[in-house]
């Protein structure tokens, strides 16, 4: 996922603009995307070693064990104030579940709805939910976009 940092501009009218630099035509400067620094994003979570890289079959055998695991997000609902997205390996069967609890969903940027429908990897610690396994994160370094 891209993401870029917007400079702020100032804007001033023509009239006020042109009485300033003492001109009839008024310049105008043109920032291109090239210009605009991209901003990198924090992959910190992802890259402690002692995390384990699992398979989503696997997951029922690390309850309690923080992990890194990657899928597909079939859908995202939002239960009790809890975003709760239903993930699969294959995109059919649901093999695991991510939670985001309510106090920290708001550290996120409307994860609902750009997750669904993409391959990610997440980071996080497994519990059990709804007799599912289910990977808890906290913060949004903890879940990045793999692919479509």
């Amino acid at each position: 996922m891209k993401t870029f940092v917007i400079l702020p501009l100032i804007l001033f009218s023509t009239a006020a603009y042109c009485q300033k630099a003492k001109t009839d035509t008024p310049e105008r400067k043109v920032i291109l995307f090239d210009e605009v620094r991209q901003a990198k994003p924090d992959n910190s979570a992802f890259e402690k070693k002692e995390l384990a890289t699992v398979e989503p079959k696997q997951l029922t055998n690390y309850k309690n064990k923080e992990v890194i695991t990657k899928g597909y997000v079939i859908k995202a609902t939002i239960v009790d104030s809890c975003v709760v997205f239903d993930v699969s390996a294959n995109r059919t069967i649901l093999d695991f579940r991510i939670l985001i609890k309510a106090k920290d969903r708001f550290d996120f940027d409307h994860p609902e709805l750009l997750y669904p429908r993409k391959k990610i990897e997440v980071v996080g610690k497994v519990v059990e939910y709804k007799t599912n396994p289910a990977v808890v994160i906290s913060r949004e370094n903890q879940i990045r976009i793999s692919g479509r």
